[in-house]
């Protein structure tokens, strides 16, 4: 594998970490699971024990959630390249939210939380997705 390869495998995989969290804060649910394999796993930061599998099962899963207005930030995401094929990452991950309101913003939100995100990455017919997502949260504000 060329350096540019490696480049470009690693851009790819850190882009599909920032479009995991603008998708999330879009409630855009059909382009958030299309991020993962058809037999992607995600395990959410809130809830770091419970698998949620399968690319129909995530969309349905990620629509439960209540209506927000949530901001993601992703930070110190590096993306490990283990073969032309798949790729590890890791990123932090911190974000706020407060129910979906008419009142004008900004709204008051919750808990600032803090946590991070080990990924699994493959490369497939339809370009680099998440085979598995794993979330856990380290810190939240009161």
């Amino acid at each position: 594998m060329t350096e540019l390869e490696r480049l470009c495998i690693e851009w790819a995989c850190e882009k599909i970490c920032r479009q995991f969290a603008n998708y999330s804060d879009r409630a855009d649910f059909d382009a958030l699971s299309a991020l993962f394999t058809d037999d992607g796993v995600y395990y959410r930061p809130s809830v770091p024990d419970v698998a949620i599998t399968g690319r129909e099962t995530l969309r349905t899963e990620f629509g439960k959630r209540p209506p927000l207005v949530i901001k993601h930030l992703v930070s110190n995401c590096v993306i490990d390249v283990v073969s032309p094929t798949s790729a590890r990452g890791f990123s932090y991950i911190s974000y706020i939210a407060a129910p979906k309101s008419d009142a004008a913003l900004p709204l008051v939100a919750g808990p600032l939380h803090l946590g991070e995100f080990e990924d699994r990455f493959v490369l497939t017919e339809d370009g680099w997705k998440i085979r598995e997502r794993r979330g856990r949260l380290a810190l939240k504000t009161s």
